[in-house]
């Protein structure tokens, strides 16, 4: 194919090579890389989604998205897939790639480049072809993909479309790396590019027939590495099929790579992890057949680690290796790199890679225990934090043996040399901290403590540095806001409402030198400092910068709506439950009104990206309808959102199950509120039954929405008079929160004890129901007594409903526990009556 540029003082498109090396350029360009097919040559590589092995099998509805994507009017167009690995994301872009061959240039994303490395490419005819780029393992690339995304905003592009599709575990639009992507100003506005802020989250493959087809076709493709050894034996077994290991792709196709050794029904057995140990471990027999020596191994294991070398640095680290374990191997360093570049091959000669996929890589490193995790780090500091963050989300589980392998591989080895690296990296290694911060799961109660360790060591590492330029000084606030939103998540709200105020404090002095680059980021900054005034109960306070806010996103909306529409509809939302905090209904109930308004005009056009969102303002203006007494609309409010997120469950279950389990509970709670009892039970009996589901699968994120699902539904039971049920529904949540509390108490005292209220209420045993009031308030005290306008509410609650026991069961109430809360919630009311005068 001879090269083609056009376009003259803009961004271009070069195209060159067999397999369409395409870049798009000018500060910086891309090459894209189109991967050549060729038969696997061991079987680990029947696994690499590149090499296409087995047939396309299932991802209907996203695809259908993706083309919907692709044949939008916008002329350059973002979209984000996330999912954990083996889920399908990139054999997901191969497929693109196939359907649209004849009519678009496509490719993954492998390089960025200065415009000078095209200045001598020969004149040739100029391509028309839009552009589909690819962009793997996306969070690696954040720097440079979000100078290329300001150029396309500031610049435009002179092929009639542009896609760029990204592909990571996950994105969070309010830290990361995602984060970053996006940037406001006059001249460049990357946000504009989004398809949606929020990412797509690539669900798991449910048909069972869809599974049986993946494992019967891997059993094919690695038949040929078995010539000697008979068809494994089995039916496969639909029960062990459809476990939730086995809703992702590619831990099917391991399971029928196992089942060459343990049979069919002895590789179903094993889970995701302890299939990963096992291939891991047929590659450790694999480099053994070539050496005994444990050097091999360890080489192989810090590529892996460092995502491969290139020829001259694995001769130098097959060097040093070797001196740092006082071992010689064959006739010195030179012959292991070239055994292990033979064994283990990169992308060019001489060269090695890292073992594949990525979680078989993960469990070679665990299983192994490398020494010299600093050393790698050292090397490629950004490349090894990426290999042990996916480890911990592959291998590291500490609530429960569900995705612990029976091996003795623990992600919380993984979680320790994270911790080893960042105390090492004090320093000032900025790039290895940050690779940390960015990479560590935000769904992770566990991991929360060490990510705002990361974030708090970045944050000063900014701040002992004098005369920051603009750009840190943003990105000293940008990880403050991000430290504040760390530290809410382990329950330190004073220390969180702190960091949120340093960071308005820099947001609002750059915004009043550079108002078109940094009014966006205050307005989010005041949003953020709102709600950490509101957890801890400074109402007022929270109300004044939720209104700021809005005031900010009306400036912006006004001056470009495309942008800031969906900003200004959150900002509404925020604003309405700041008024409902301060009791004013009314007004709370027309901000509300007015988000919804935005959400329906958002989704109708683009219902892709903001269907999700109209059924969460839904939720909300329902909840300010009950508030105010217009219940049968609040039913109806609903209602609504219900269906809208039964509509995307369906599509999409992993993303919008947790959506639709929270409708429930709200429609089980508005249709309580006008009378209809057994309406309301069925509501919450389906929000639990989702609930029970996402709990099983992931404890660490939804143990505490199963708990207060189970009080919902026992209170829906009580309802009903059936209070035998409604207290043996009431004790399981009691039993989760006792246990969510003991690991956390600051964040979940204050469930523990509402629960303990609510067992309270159903149990018949008048000294039962006063001990676990008595506890409640006990447990409750402590947050009352050191935050007591955040805790008011429900300490007035749980007081009050303690004597309206005592009252009911005719048994004398413990007043001196009262007298320790009384006199704090008097005057908390006082004030508030006085304040309100």
């Amino acid at each position: 194919m001879s090269p083609a540029v056009s376009g003259s003082g803009n961004i271009t498109v070069h195209v060159c090579g067999d397999h369409n090396t395409v870049a798009v350029c000018q500060r910086p360009g891309v090459h894209l890389w189109r991967p050549r097919p060729r038969r696997p040559v061991h079987e680990r590589e029947v696994l690499y989604s590149h090499l296409e092995t087995i047939p396309f099998t299932a991802r209907q509805s996203e695809l259908a998205l993706v083309e919907r994507w692709l044949s939008g009017e916008q002329t350059i167009s973002v979209l984000t897939f996330t999912g954990a690995g083996g889920t399908g994301k990139t054999r997901l872009a191969l497929e693109l790639f196939h359907r649209h061959e004849q009519e678009w240039s496509s490719g993954f994303i492998t390089g960025f480049h200065e415009p000078h490395s095209l200045a001598a490419a020969p004149a040739a005819p100029p391509t028309r072809k839009p552009l589909l780029a690819v962009v793997d393992y996306a969070a690696s690339h954040t720097e440079d993909l979000r100078k290329f995304l300001e150029d396309l905003a500031q610049y435009g592009t002179p092929v009639p479309k542009v896609r760029i599709l990204l592909l990571e575990r996950f994105a969070d639009p309010q830290s990361g790396w995602y984060q970053r992507l996006f940037s406001y100003s006059q001249t460049a506005c990357t946000a504009d590019l989004f398809h949606q802020a929020e990412p797509v989250r690539l669900g798991p493959v449910s048909e069972l027939t869809d599974r049986r087809t993946i494992f019967e076709r891997t059993l094919d493709a690695s038949a040929e590495f078995h010539a000697k050894t008979p068809r494994p034996d089995g039916q496969l077994d639909d029960t062990l099929l459809g476990k939730p290991d086995f809703a992702d792709p590619l831990v099917v196709m391991m399971a029928a790579l196992a089942a060459w050794e343990k049979g069919v029904y002895g590789a179903l057995t094993l889970n995701r992890p302890d299939l990963a140990v096992v291939m891991a471990r047929r590659e450790k027999t694999r480099l053994d057949k070539r050496s005994p020596s444990v050097l091999l191994a360890h080489l192989a294991t810090h590529s892996t680690l460092c995502g491969g070398f290139d020829r001259e640095t694995l001769i130098r680290v097959a060097r040093e290796e070797s001196e740092a374990l006082g071992m010689e191997y064959g006739t010195g360093p030179g012959q292991l790199a070239r055994d292990l570049a033979e064994l283990l091959p990169g992308t060019s000669p001489g060269a090695s890679g890292a073992v594949l996929p990525d979680i078989i890589g993960e469990a070679f490193v665990l299983d192994g225990k490398p020494e010299g995790i600093a050393r790698a780090a050292h090397r490629n500091g950004g490349a090894v934090v990426r290999t042990l963050t996916r480890a911990l989300q592959d291998f590291y589980d500490p609530h429960t043996v569900r995705g612990k392998s029976q091996f003795n591989v623990d992600g919380a080895q993984a979680v320790a040399w994270l911790r080893t690296l960042a105390t090492e990296a004090e320093a000032g290694d900025l790039e290895l901290l940050r690779a940390i911060g960015d990479n560590l799961p935000d769904s992770s109660l566990e991991l929360a403590p060490l990510a705002a360790e990361v974030t708090a060591r970045l944050v000063d590492h900014l701040s002992a540095l004098a005369d920051l330029p603009e750009d840190l000084q943003a990105e000293r606030a940008r990880l403050l806001n991000n430290y504040g939103n760390r530290l809410s998540d382990i329950g330190q709200r004073e220390a969180a409402l702190e960091a949120a105020r340093e960071a308005l404090e820099i947001y609002r002095q750059l915004a009043a030198a550079r108002p078109d680059a940094f009014l966006p980021d205050l307005a989010r900054s005041l949003s953020n400092y709102g709600n950490c005034l509101s957890d801890t109960g400074q109402r007022e306070a929270a109300l004044k910068a939720a209104r700021e806010a809005l005031q900010i996103y009306r400036q912006l909306a006004a001056a470009r709506p495309d942008a800031f529409l969906p900003d200004l509809a959150m900002s509404l939302n925020n604003y309405g439950n700041r008024l409902s905090d301060t009791g004013q209904r009314e007004a709370a109930l027309e901000a509300a009104r007015e988000a919804l308004a935005l959400y329906r005009e958002l989704a109708v056009a683009r219902p892709d990206a903001f269907l999700p969102d109209l059924a969460n303002s839904l939720n909300n203006y329902g909840t300010m309808l009950s508030d105010i007494g217009q219940r049968e609309a609040a039913v109806e409010a609903a209602r609504e959102a219900v269906e809208i997120r039964r509509q995307l469950a369906a599509a999409r279950p992993d993303a919008f199950l947790p959506d639709l389990a929270m409708s429930l509970n709200n429609y089980g709670l508005r249709l309580s509120d006008i009378g209809q009892r057994e309406a309301a039970l069925e509501a919450a009996r389906k929000a639990l039954e989702i609930y029970r589901q996402l709990a099983a699968a992931r404890p660490d994120a939804f143990l505490s929405d199963l708990a207060r699902s189970l009080n919902n539904y026992g209170n829906r039971l009580r309802d009903i008079g059936q209070r035998e049920a409604a207290l043996e529904a009431a004790r399981e949540a009691l039993q989760i929160y006792r246990e969510l509390a003991a690991a956390r108490p600051d964040a979940f005292l204050p469930d523990l004890a509402t629960s303990l209220a609510a067992t309270a209420t159903v149990t018949s045993d008048p000294g039962e129901s006063a001990a676990l009031f008595h506890e409640a308030i006990e447990k409750l005290l402590p947050p009352f007594l050191q935050i007591p306008q955040a805790h008011a509410r429900l300490m007035g609650r749980i007081a009050g409903d303690y004597l309206k026991q005592c009252q009911q069961l005719d048994c004398p109430s413990d007043d001196e526990l009262l007298t320790r809360i009384l006199p704090g919630l008097e005057r908390l009311r006082n004030n508030a009556e006085g304040a309100s005068s």
